[in-house]
């Protein structure tokens, strides 16, 4: 997925702060279950001949091999169970980065549509401005006009904050999900990187 437009400058980023593309990801996930399976298959065979199984080995040479073929049956486990967790740590993440690049797009429609608010509560008339001391009291209307050009420029003003809220929330909910998917795969002796596929833009230059 490309970076996606917008005036991200107003919710305080320089561009778009989550840059994924789910589409690879899953690709990922497909790929890495398809080798775990593979792999299990493999080991599954060669400890099969390494217990004695002389159904698709036999002979002198298989005799000879036995010993060889239960130690990598169990290597071969050990790479299936790190593809397996490489796999259940970027399925256990693609929810997470789907909400947050669900979520970060929500603040940034609300934080356009409340800058378009306060322009218009900027082009509300205010007599109050520049008012000369001297000057008749407001009457009723005129007060009214006033108060309505506040409400309508503190409802942008709150719209925009909620805005920015919303958009830390979602970054820090998908960089809680990062966390626990390092956690999770490095458990196992390896690294499921977000890059390409995911990464925050003002930090991707971090390491996974």
């Amino acid at each position: 997925m490309p970076v996606r437009e917008g005036n991200w400058g107003l919710l305080g980023e320089s561009t778009d702060p989550v840059i994924a593309d789910t589409g690879v990801m899953q690709e990922l996930i497909t790929y890495y279950k398809d080798m775990a399976s593979e792999i299990t298959s493999e080991a599954a065979v060669l400890k099969s001949i390494g217990d004695g199984d002389d159904s698709k080995f036999k002979g002198e040479t298989a005799d000879a091999v036995r010993k060889k073929s239960k130690e990598v049956a169990e290597s071969l486990q050990k790479m299936s169970g790190r593809y397996d967790a490489i796999r259940d740590a970027l399925t256990g993440y693609l929810p997470a980065l789907e909400d947050g690049l669900s979520e970060s797009a929500a603040a940034l429609q609300a934080a356009e549509t409340a800058q378009q608010s306060g322009a218009s509560a900027s082009a509300m008339p205010d007599l109050s401005e520049n008012r000369a001391d001297d000057a008749p009291s407001l009457t009723d209307d005129e007060q009214g006009q006033i108060d309505a050009k506040h409400a309508a420029t503190t409802r942008s003003n709150d719209a925009m904050d909620a805005a920015k809220t919303k958009l830390r929330n979602a970054l820090s909910a998908l960089d809680g999900a990062a966390r626990r998917r390092r956690r999770r795969s490095g458990r196992h002796g390896t690294t499921a990187c977000t890059t390409p596929w995911a990464t925050r833009s003002r930090r991707s230059s971090r390491s996974c």
